[in-house]
């Protein structure tokens, strides 16, 4: 499938509004048929986020399977690697590629990566380690610096440098010039709700002064009608295995 970049953002908006009133219309949990498949994956967005357990961009998203291209690392870093699966996913088909026309960078709420950025005696293994010195210098942090910013800050700020970072590749920067690609940044809260910035621009040296918006207002509480009679209340109430 494809859609133009304001479409596919509506559609992960939308699909978070689903989500948020428990009214899901995509049956992730069931198991695909294959011949779907057949034809090669169609995703109609790319989503770069972090590889929290507490989050999926396909359910909080409502989307089903082959929907999104989902590239997950600790911090949403935007490693090398993450680049190239980025890359791969927005060179247009003919060119081999998937021909997505949206990217969103999402961080969330109580990112362990982004906290454990903060100076202390922490040993951590290399690669560990190398995480955490990236998320520094998204930062913009010094040897030694505390950030004098709330955790949700930093998190917004990390999404924000790992968006421009990927201005970096040409396949990216070509799809945004042309203006057949948006990068967009995000932040998931806990209670289910995304956050969508406006889409970051094409400079990449330019300060961004950016107003977060969200696309539901419904309190984590509210009672929802039940097609089926009675009342839900949100989050939902999952059984125990």
């Amino acid at each position: 499938m494809s859609f133009s970049a304001d479409t596919a953002l509506q559609i992960l908006k939308e699909g978070n509004r689903r989500y948020m009133i428990a009214r899901p219309i995509n049956p992730l949990p069931l198991r695909p048929d294959s011949q779907d498949f057949d034809a090669g994956q169609r995703p109609f967005a790319a989503v770069l986020t972090c590889a929290d357990s507490r989050l999926s961009p396909e359910i909080i998203f409502d989307t089903d399977h082959g929907h999104l291209f989902v590239v997950r690392t600790a911090g949403n870093i935007a490693s090398d690697f993450d680049l190239g699966s980025l890359e791969f996913s927005v060179l247009n088909r003919k060119n081999g590629g998937l021909g997505v026309n949206l990217i969103v960078v999402m961080g969330h709420e109580k990112c362990g990566a982004v906290e454990a950025s903060q100076p202390g005696e922490i040993n951590l293994p290399q690669y560990l380690n190398e995480i955490r010195m990236q998320v520094r210098e998204n930062l913009n942090l010094r040897p030694g610096e505390t950030s004098p910013r709330t955790l949700e800050e930093d998190t917004i700020s990390n999404a924000q440098k790992v968006a421009r970072r990927l201005l970096g590749s040409k396949p990216i920067s070509e799809a945004l010039e042309r203006g057949t690609l948006k990068i967009v940044e995000a932040y998931y809260k806990f209670n289910g709700e995304v956050f969508f910035s406006p889409e970051i621009p094409t400079d990449p040296l330019e300060k961004l002064q950016k107003k977060w918006t969200t696309n539901v207002t419904i309190p984590p509480k509210t009672p929802i009608p039940d097609p089926n009679g009675g009342l839900h209340l949100l989050p939902p109430v999952r059984p125990q295995a």
